[in-house]
């Protein structure tokens, strides 16, 4: 539900400042005396860009709640099975600073997490012949709630290919 109450919210912000851009176009078009353009005509412009621009806001909205929907499924925010479902891909909840191995693999990164929560992910453990993360950390904060952390525990990994041969499941604490 709070997803569902910041892309709308979201959405809505937009939707205000495309009016108040187009209230602007349309109060410098009032101002421009050598216009053979009639003022009624660029508001209305001004209006079907808003339109426009709100209509495409809400679709795109729509697109990415539904896939957040196919993602997680009814989990709640914050809940352990909606953490999991987002830090088996850390990579993708990177947001800001990164320091990494000399293998270049991440060591620690900051995150933010798809509801805006914070968090710091740390590699634990790495493989060491190609220098991959095998085991990690990733903490999860919220506004007024305690900080949960998510235990990616070691893998094992093929020894010919280096991908995964068994990834235990994840712990939430």
């Amino acid at each position: 539900m709070h997803l569902v109450a910041d892309v709308f919210g979201s959405a809505l912000m937009r939707a205000a400042a495309l009016l108040f851009l187009a209230l602007d176009v349309a109060a410098v078009a009032v101002y421009i005396a050598d216009t053979n353009i009639p003022v009624p005509i660029i508001v209305a412009a001004a209006w079907f860009c808003i339109a426009a621009g709100a209509l495409f806001e809400l679709a795109r909205t729509k697109r990415e709640l539904l896939s957040e929907r196919r993602r997680t499924g009814s989990l709640p925010v914050g809940s352990d099975g909606w953490l999991i479902s987002y830090a088996t891909e850390p990579e993708q909840l990177i947001c800001g600073e990164v320091a990494r191995t000399t293998h270049g693999a991440i060591a620690t990164a900051q995150i933010r997490w798809p509801d805006g929560s914070s968090g710091i992910l740390q590699a634990t453990e790495f493989d060491r012949a190609t220098g991959a993360i095998d085991a990690y950390t990733i903490t999860y904060e919220r506004l007024g709630r305690p900080v949960k952390t998510i235990v990616q525990p070691p893998v094992r990994r093929d020894p010919i290919h280096g991908g995964y041969s068994h990834r235990p499941g994840m712990i939430v604490t």
